[in-house]
C-alpha cells in the first residue's frame, strides 16, 4: 500500500475544471449556511424565549448555547453539501481515500484515548478540585443532558469542521502542494478561522491544526481526526469553559496531541500489511 495515502487522496482531484471557482463558492456556501444559522436560531430564540436565556447561568443557558453550536454548524454543512452536488465537478471522497482501512471505531478509540490523555493531564496539574467543583455545580440529570447534547452537537460542529477542512481542503491542497506543506496551510488557516482564545490558546489551536492534518495523511481518513476533535471539543465545553490556556497547558496537550499520534502512526503501520479489503 502507498505510504502516501494523502496524495493518492489528491489523486481525485487532479484535473478538475474550474478547480479554484468551485472550491470558494463551496467554501462561501459553508460561510452563508454557518452565519445564517447563528442568525435563524437568534430569531427563532427570540420569539420563544427571552434573549438574555443564551447568556443566563445554569445548565439550560449551557444547553442554548450547545443548541445555537447545532444549529449553527448544522445549517453550515448542509449548504456545504448542497452546494457540492448543485456545483458538480469531481466527486471525491470526503472521509477517506479507498485505500484506507480507518472507520468509525477509529474515531471512537481515537475520542477514548483522548479522554485519557486528558484525564491524566487533569492529575498532573492538580485540578481536581476545579473539576470537582464543576461536576457539583449541576446535579446528575442536567449532567447527563448536557453531555449528550455536546456529544451530539458538539459532534456536528467538529465533524463539520474535519469534514470541510482535512476531507474537502487538504486533498485538494495536497493536488499542487506537498504533503507536509499542505498539512502546514491549512493549520494556519484553521487557527485563523477561530476567534483568538490568546497566545497560547491560539498556539494550541494550530497544534490541532497539524495533528488533524497530520492523522488525516497518515491514516488516509477524517477518521481518527473527527475523533480527536469531538472528544477534545466535547470534553471542553462540558468540563473546563472559559478556562484560560497557559504555556504549561499548551506544552501538557501539545505533548499528548504528539504521542496520540504516535498511536495513528503505530496503526498505520500495524495495517499495512494486512490485504486490501
Amino acid at each position: 500500500m502507498d505510504d502516501d495515502l494523502l496524495q493518492r487522496w489528491a489523486d481525485a482531484w487532479r484535473g478538475e475544471p474550474r478547480a479554484l471557482a468551485r472550491a470558494g463558492a463551496t467554501l462561501l456556501a459553508f460561510a452563508v449556511g454557518y452565519v445564517g444559522g447563528a442568525s435563524g436560531f437568534a430569531l427563532l430564540l427570540g420569539h420563544v424565549a427571552p434573549a438574555h436565556r443564551l447568556a443566563a447561568p445554569g445548565w439550560a443557558g449551557e444547553a442554548l448555547r450547545l443548541l445555537e453550536i447545532g444549529v449553527t454548524f448544522g445549517a453550515a454543512l448542509a449548504t456545504f453539501a448542497v452546494a457540492r452536488r448543485v456545483l458538480g465537478g469531481r466527486r471525491a471522497p470526503l472521509w477517506r481515500v479507498g485505500a484506507s482501512r480507518a472507520g468509525p471505531a477509529d474515531a471512537i478509540v481515537a475520542a477514548l484515548l483522548w479522554w485519557a490523555a486528558s484525564l491524566a493531564i487533569v492529575l498532573a496539574f492538580g485540578d481536581l478540585d476545579r473539576l470537582g467543583a464543576r461536576l457539583h455545580a449541576y446535579p446528575a440529570t442536567a449532567w447527563l443532558t448536557l453531555a449528550a447534547l455536546a456529544l451530539l452537537l458538539v459532534g456536528l460542529q467538529a465533524t463539520s469542521e474535519e469534514l470541510v477542512f482535512r476531507g474537502y481542503l487538504l486533498p485538494r491542497l495536497a493536488v499542487r502542494l506537498p504533503s507536509v506543506a499542505a498539512v502546514g496551510v491549512l493549520a494556519s488557516a484553521f487557527a485563523a478561522a477561530h476567534p483568538s482564545p490568546g497566545l497560547w490558546g491560539g498556539m494550541l489551536l494550530a497544534w490541532f491544526g497539524i495533528v488533524f492534518g497530520v492523522a488525516t495523511w497518515r491514516s488516509g481518513s477524517v477518521w481518527p481526526a473527527v475523533g480527536l476533535h469531538v472528544g477534545h471539543n466535547a470534553l471542553q465545553i462540558l468540563l473546563a469553559p472559559r478556562v484560560p490556556v497557559g504555556a504549561a497547558e499548551f506544552a501538557a496537550y501539545a505533548a499528548a496531541a504528539l504521542l496520540w499520534l504516535g498511536w495513528v502512526e503505530w496503526l498505520r503501520r500495524r495495517r499495512r500489511r494486512l490485504p486490501l479489503p
